[in-house]
This record gives C-alpha cells, structure tokens and sequence, in this order.
C-alpha cells in the first residue's frame, strides 16, 4: 500500500529534530515533498543531514525561535 504523493509540494515541518515530529517529516520526504524543518534546537542540522541520508531527498535544517 502507497502513501499520498507529495511530489511537487512544499512542506514546512516545525518541531522535527526528533520525536513525532521528525517521523512525520521523514514521512513527507519519503512521499515526495520539498522539505524544509525547524526547530529551537541546533540538533536540527543532524536531523536534517539523517532525514535527508535516509530518504535521499534535500532538507533544509533551520534553527529558529518558533
């Protein structure tokens, strides 16, 4: 059984240097989407590197105040 696609979509995930949040973003890079993530904490470039060996798709890894 397939997911949705989301190839062609850009998605915005907040929250995902791990926990939920990082599996949901994993999730939408494996589906196809332009993946940019964001979280308070600088372990969100290592998130972003790991999602990005995983799925093989680009993410950008953003530290912001959210």
């Amino acid at each position: 059984m397939s997911g949705p696609d989301f190839a062609g979509k850009r998605v915005l995930v907040t929250g995902a240097s791990h926990g939920i949040g990082r599996a949901v973003a994993a999730a939408f890079a494996r589906s196809g989407a332009e993946l940019a993530i964001l979280s308070g904490t600088a372990d969100i470039q290592a998130a972003g590197a790991a999602i990005a060996a995983e799925c093989g798709r680009p993410v950008r890894a953003e530290v912001c105040d959210i």
